[in-house]
């Protein structure tokens, strides 16, 4: 900023020191080789300062692309965020549906494990009910012939 602050103060500095030149001064070598000076120094001083502006322009144009830059790059990392939510959520709903269905599953299958101990018990209940009827039988039987003897 200094630097610039400075080339204007030469323009400035030049500008006023150009005073339209009397006409009848304009006919000496050495007021025009002064004339030709000064001019010369204006537009030296013009050009570093057009210099140093575009240099600043540069400058700016690098810091906005370098910010649209990041703020794509942003824009992308969100995106790519967004749509691995979006996988993650059907993962999700795929492994809920499994998980879903292997419930239905585990149920289907206590209930016919329950079913099956249940017939189990019956048939165990059962058999020690004949088991004791043919025992009281083999018994009676047994009795039955000693009383013919």
């Amino acid at each position: 900023m200094d630097a610039s602050r400075e080339l204007r103060q030469q323009r400035v500095a030049a500008h006023l020191t150009l005073s339209d030149p009397e006409p009848k001064d304009l006919h000496t070598t050495t007021a025009l080789r002064e004339q030709l000076e000064l001019k010369r120094r204006e537009l030296k001083a013009a050009k570093a300062e057009l210099s140093f502006t575009g240099d600043i322009m540069d400058m700016l144009r690098a810091d906005i692309a370098k910010s649209d830059a990041e703020s794509e790059s942003r824009l992308q990392v969100v995106q790519e965020a967004k749509d691995m939510k979006l996988r993650i959520a059907a993962e999700v709903d795929v492994l809920s549906e499994q998980i879903s269905t292997r419930d239905l599953i585990m149920s289907d299958l206590r209930f016919n494990l329950d079913q099956a101990c249940t017939d189990r018990d019956l048939k165990e209940k059962n058999l020690r009910t004949l088991r004791e009827h043919g025992d009281l039988q083999h018994v009676d039987h047994g009795i039955g012939q000693r009383r013919t003897y």
